[in-house]
């Protein structure tokens, strides 16, 4: 019997797909100690059906405080994986960094974990890591790769055919799907549509995890087999980068969520990886005084 299609053939199509994509960046994350669900899917409360992730990430670490005490770290990465012959590029501006005394800096809106109540404080709170630390004030953030610069990048966009010899420049539909998907991905995270009051004060044991405290983070990447450009108005040549940080917002069950999504280009994933981590441990650095605290 011959099929209607041949091996070559087949096998054309999938190095045209994005799957093998997917698969070296699997295979990267395994290889880096990370266990992986590839072609993970949640519930998106806000579409009421379910989402399909790329990949999800999650890697567990045990902290241990000056004192002697542990503290739980899990890392949970949402990956988007894109194919790219064309180039990306991110558009950005300025930034100011300052903030007035005694008010919690607004980038801990984009900065996303939770806490067991097991010890301490409730689960979310950005005080430790977002409010005034005597003299110190908010510098102890540029720890946190997404807030280090002072330019922000709001805006991605691609390079698609216009038509023969011709281009255009703007958020393609595949980018605007992926990174909406990241989005509800955080949303998810969050438990956004449940009672605040169970949210706010879940145990160890019903955010399903071992005994507190426990810190969950949760991180969202972007990685593309292409090149990306950075692209500001103080600087008329376009920049190459292999990872860039892109803040994000959207409606989320009536909620505004704020989330960076991570633009990585493949070759750079196992440097993102390790710039990500360090900031997940500054994360629970921060937080560890306050963990032990008295309720």
């Amino acid at each position: 019997m011959n099929p209607l299609i041949s091996k070559a053939e087949v096998l054309a199509l999938i190095q045209q797909s994005g799957f093998p994509l997917e698969l070296r960046i699997t295979k990267t994350l395994v290889r880096l100690g990370y266990e992986v669900s590839p072609s993970h899917l949640f519930y998106d409360r806000s579409r009421d059906k379910d989402t399909e992730l790329d990949i999800v990430a999650t890697r567990n670490k045990t902290f241990t405080t000056q004192s002697g005490k542990s503290i739980v770290g899990i890392l949970r990465i949402g990956i988007e994986c894109k194919s790219n012959t064309l180039p990306y590029v991110c558009l950005g501006l300025p930034h100011s960094t300052s903030v007035d005394p005694g008010i919690v800096d607004g980038d801990g809106l984009a900065c996303h974990f939770l806490t067991s109540r097991d010890d301490g404080f409730r689960n979310r709170f950005a005080f430790p890591l977002f409010g005034s630390d005597g003299d110190v004030g908010f510098l102890p953030k540029q720890n946190h790769h997404h807030f280090a610069g002072d330019v922000r990048f709001h805006f991605l966009g691609g390079v698609d055919p216009k038509g023969k010899a011709e281009f255009k420049f703007h958020e393609t539909d595949a980018l605007g799907l992926a990174q909406s998907k990241l989005g509800a991905f955080v949303g998810n995270f969050h438990r956004y549509g449940e009672k605040p009051e169970f949210v706010l004060d879940r145990t160890s044991e019903q955010m399903g995890v071992m005994k507190g405290p426990v810190v969950v983070a949760c991180f969202t990447l972007l990685v593309h087999s292409g090149i990306h450009y950075r692209f500001t108005l103080d600087n008329s040549e376009l920049v190459d980068h292999n990872h860039t940080p892109i803040f994000l917002n959207r409606t989320y069950l009536d909620q505004s969520i704020n989330y960076v999504v991570d633009l990585v280009q493949e070759d750079h994933l196992p440097a993102a990886l390790r710039i990500v981590s360090e900031s997940f441990d500054w994360i629970v650095g921060r937080l560890s005084p306050w963990l032990f605290a008295s309720k």
